[in-house]
C-alpha cells in the first residue's frame, strides 16, 4: 500500500512541478506593501477557475486587485479587541487561467510591526477543472512541513534596505483598480475546497501559536 501511495505522489509531482508563491517574497514590517500570489500552473491541460488566499495574523489590512475576467469576494471576521472587521480570506472566482499561463493575483496590504525574520504563511486553495490543489501546508511545531509537496506561500519580514522590488512591475499589465467585494458564504464553495480551507485555517492557527 505504501508503494502505491509513493507511486501516486511521484506521478502527481510530474503534473505539479512548481508551487504557488508570494511575489515578491519579502516585505518590511509596519509598512504598506504591494505583493501578489503567483499561480504558476494548474493540472496539465486544465484551467484554474478559483483562487482563495488565507490572510495570516500579522497582516492588518488587505485590498485585493481587480483582475480582468475575475470576480472577487472577501471573507471577514470581527476582531473582538478592536471591534473592527478583519479580512481572513480573499477569493478570486469565475475566471479561466490555462495551465500554460501564469497569473499574479495582487494584494495591497498593511504589514504589522513584526520583527525581521518573521515568516507569514498564506495558504492558497486553487480550484481547477480537474480538482483542487491545496497549497496549504505550514510548518508544525518541529518546523517540518507535513505535506512538502503543497507548501503554503510565504512572506518574510526583512530590513527596509533588503526588501525585494514591488510586485507592481511584475503585474503592470493588470488592472490596479481596487475590487468591489462581498462577504462569501460557504454554500458558494465546492465541498473539497471548503474542506481544504478548514484544514488550512487550523494549520495556520497552529503555526501562529507555535509549540
Amino acid at each position: 500500500m505504501r508503494a502505491v501511495f509513493a507511486l501516486a505522489a511521484t506521478l502527481l509531482t510530474v503534473f505539479v512541478s512548481a508551487h504557488v508563491s508570494i511575489q515578491p517574497p519579502t516585505a518590511v514590517g509596519n509598512k504598506n506593501a504591494v505583493t501578489a500570489v503567483r499561480v504558476p500552473h494548474a493540472y496539465k491541460g486544465h484551467n484554474t477557475t478559483n483562487v482563495t488566499v488565507l490572510i495570516p495574523k500579522g497582516i492588518l489590512s488587505v485590498k485585493p486587485q481587480q483582475m480582468a475576467g475575475w470576480q472577487v469576494k472577501l471573507q471577514s471576521k470581527l476582531n473582538t479587541t478592536t471591534n473592527a472587521s478583519v479580512v481572513e480570506a480573499v477569493t478570486w472566482y469565475g475566471g479561466n487561467l490555462p495551465d500554460e499561463l501564469y497569473q499574479d493575483f495582487g494584494l495591497q496590504v498593511r504589514v504589522g510591526d513584526l520583527p525581521v525574520g518573521t515568516v507569514l504563511y498564506f495558504p492558497v486553495v486553487q480550484e481547477t477543472t480537474n480538482g483542487t490543489l491545496p497549497w496549504t501546508s505550514v510548518p508544525d511545531a518541529s518546523g517540518k512541513i507535513p505535506n512538502a509537496g503543497y507548501p503554503a506561500a510565504k512572506l518574510t519580514i526583512v530590513n527596509a534596505t533588503t526588501t525585494a522590488p514591488s510586485a507592481t512591475n511584475a503585474s503592470s499589465n493588470q488592472a490596479n483598480t481596487p475590487a468591489a467585494a462581498a462577504k462569501s458564504s460557504s454554500s458558494e464553495r465546492h465541498a473539497v475546497a471548503s474542506g481544504c480551507l478548514v484544514a488550512a485555517f487550523a494549520s495556520l492557527a497552529l503555526a501562529v501559536s507555535g509549540p
